[in-house]
């Protein structure tokens, strides 16, 4: 069986730090607004969530999370999500 090249992108991802994972966050959300998939914003909105219950002390998981809340007009928690990205440094 032949894997999806996307599937082993995620499998890269899955293994790659904090930053070049939020930066993947920031990647699926413009594919989602170019192609209209809002399979990608969900996508991106999982693994931001994934990212701040995996490394909550790094600014860069909090901050790709608030952009994914804006997306989805949750301004009140992508708020807090900017205010404690802003206490932890960022």
């Amino acid at each position: 069986m032949r894997r999806s090249p996307v599937t082993s992108v995620w499998r890269v991802a899955a293994r790659s730090p904090v930053k070049e994972r939020a930066s993947d966050v920031d990647l699926l959300m413009q594919r989602g607004q170019v192609l209209g998939r809002i399979s990608d914003y969900e996508t991106a909105d999982a693994t931001a969530e994934a990212l701040v219950a995996e490394a909550a002390s790094d600014p860069n998981a909090w901050l790709a999370r608030a952009r994914t809340r804006a997306t989805f007009h949750r301004f009140t928690d992508a708020l807090a999500d900017l205010a404690k990205a802003g206490r932890l440094g960022a």
